[in-house]
C-alpha cells in the first residue's frame, strides 16, 4: 500500500484524478478475524498481517503463529493478541527483523505496534 503525495497547501483547484486516488486508497486497513498458523512458524500458508489494526482472536495453542508484510519504512501494524490463554509469535518476512530477531512473542491478551524504520526493519512497541 503506497502513501500518496499531500495535497499542496493552500486554496487551489485539484485535479479530480488526484482526488480520486487519494481518497480510494485506504490508508488503514482492519484485518478480523485471524486464526494463527497452527504449530507455528513462517510458511506460505501463515496468516499475513496488514498494514493497519489486526485482531488475532485464536490461538490454539502456545507459538502459534502470524507474519509481518514485508518492512517498508513508514508502515505500521497493530496487532492485538485476543487469545485468553495463549502466546502468539509474530514473524518477520525472511530478510527482515524485528528488535534483531526473527520473531517475537506476544502474551494473551497483548497488544502491540510494529513500525518499519528502514528497509528489512521492524520495531516493536508494547502495550498492556
Amino acid at each position: 500500500m503506497a502513501i500518496p503525495d499531500r495535497l499542496p497547501n493552500g486554496y487551489a483547484l485539484q485535479d479530480g484524478y488526484v482526488l480520486e486516488n487519494l481518497l480510494a486508497t485506504p490508508q488503514w486497513q482492519t484485518n478480523t478475524p485471524i486464526t494463527a498458523l497452527a504449530g507455528g512458524g513462517l510458511s506460505s500458508t501463515t496468516p499475513l498481517l496488514v498494514l493497519g489494526s489486526n485482531d488475532v482472536t485464536v490461538v490454539a495453542t502456545a507459538a502459534d503463529s502470524v507474519a509481518l508484510p514485508s518492512a517498508v519504512p513508514g508502515s505500521v501494524v497493530f496487532v492485538a493478541n485476543r487469545d485468553s490463554t495463549d502466546s502468539l509469535r509474530i514473524y518477520c518476512q525472511t530478510t527482515d527483523t524485528v528488535e534483531g530477531a526473527a520473531y517475537v512473542a506476544l502474551a494473551a491478551g497483548k497488544r502491540s505496534l510494529f513500525i518499519a524504520v528502514a528497509v528489512n526493519v521492524w520495531v516493536q512497541m508494547l502495550g498492556a
